[in-house]
């Protein structure tokens, strides 16, 4: 039997060629042919695709200043819409599982480096510091690779946001040297017309890295755990001088005077068998906790 197993073994294993492969985390290379639909995301974990994709991203067609959409923002959502500019929030864009980022300058290097996703609106010049300006204008570069002239690849997308008051849906003002920047009034409604201007470019055919200039917090990291572990020792220690200090009460007792009522640990020995009142509950808490212990090691020693 061993042997025919070692036979069958060795049968298969000839068959067996060399290929070349990769993978990148998240996505797959996907061919596209000119002029076919190429999928825009918004946030990995709510994949709704936009409602003018196909508009948006047609593969190698080329568009300057289209309108979007007009929105109307409400006093309050134009509050709240400033307060996460001045948070520094930011929106990601995913196009065929690539994330769109936002080329900046390191103002203690002065390199250039590409950021994860782009700002929401813009707070950071004088003229911004007390009402900020919101993004409704994005310059879109879409780099593609091909090697036929027939299939192409996206491989990186980079967005240059802009702030652009324009005078009406059907009259854009993105060709304006210094457009008026838009401002939302938190005192009364808003007009608010998004647009956008996409540019498609040959690249040499890497996937462009935007995640180069992601570090690791190792101090905090390591404090935290660091923490975590003075915490356990800490209780660890306070449970075995507890426990050890009801021992010793228990071997002082004289066996032959009367059996005096359990105290300390005794009390809650036997609780340990008895089911608890939501099963299923603590289960699913259990279970999800080790998960997350588990992914986290994962994680962590695969950043290593």
């Amino acid at each position: 039997m061993a042997a025919t197993l070692w036979a069958a073994a060795l049968a298969a294993s000839s068959l067996i060629t060399s290929a070349n492969a990769f993978y990148l985390p998240g996505t797959a290379p996907r061919d596209y042919h000119v002029n076919d639909r190429v999928p825009l995301y918004v946030n990995a974990l709510t994949p709704m695709v936009l409602s003018a994709d196909s508009k948006l991203f047609t593969m190698l067609k080329n568009e300057s200043c289209m309108p979007i959409c007009t929105a109307t923002v409400p006093a309050k959502d134009a509050k709240f819409i400033n307060d996460r500019i001045r948070e520094d929030y930011a929106i990601n864009w995913l196009v065929d599982g690539l994330p769109a980022a936002e080329m900046k300058e390191d103002e203690r290097t002065k390199e250039i480096f590409y950021d994860m996703g782009f700002n929401l609106g813009d707070d950071e010049r004088e003229e911004f510091k007390t009402n900020p300006a919101l993004h409704n204008h994005y310059d879109i570069v879409l780099n593609y690779h091909t090697r036929d002239n027939v299939n192409y690849r996206v491989v990186g997308v980079v967005v240059w946001p802009r702030s652009i008051a324009h005078s009406s849906a059907k009259t854009l003002d993105c060709a304006a040297k210094k457009p008026r920047p838009l401002v939302l009034a938190e005192d009364q409604e808003n007009s608010v017309t998004y647009s956008y201007t996409i540019h498609w470019r040959l690249h040499d055919g890497t996937i462009i890295c935007i995640f180069s200039t992601a570090k690791i917090h190792w101090f905090s990291l390591i404090n935290s755990l660091v923490i975590v572990i003075f915490l356990c020792v800490m209780v660890s220690m306070i449970l075995v001088r507890t426990v050890s200090r009801d021992i010793s009460r228990y071997n002082a007792i004289d066996l032959s005077e009367d059996v005096q009522e359990d105290f300390g640990w005794k009390l809650v020995h036997g609780e340990v068998f008895r089911s608890p009142r939501f099963p299923m509950v603590l289960s699913v808490l259990v279970g999800n906790g080790a998960q997350l212990c588990v992914m986290v090691g994962v994680t962590l020693s695969r950043l290593l």
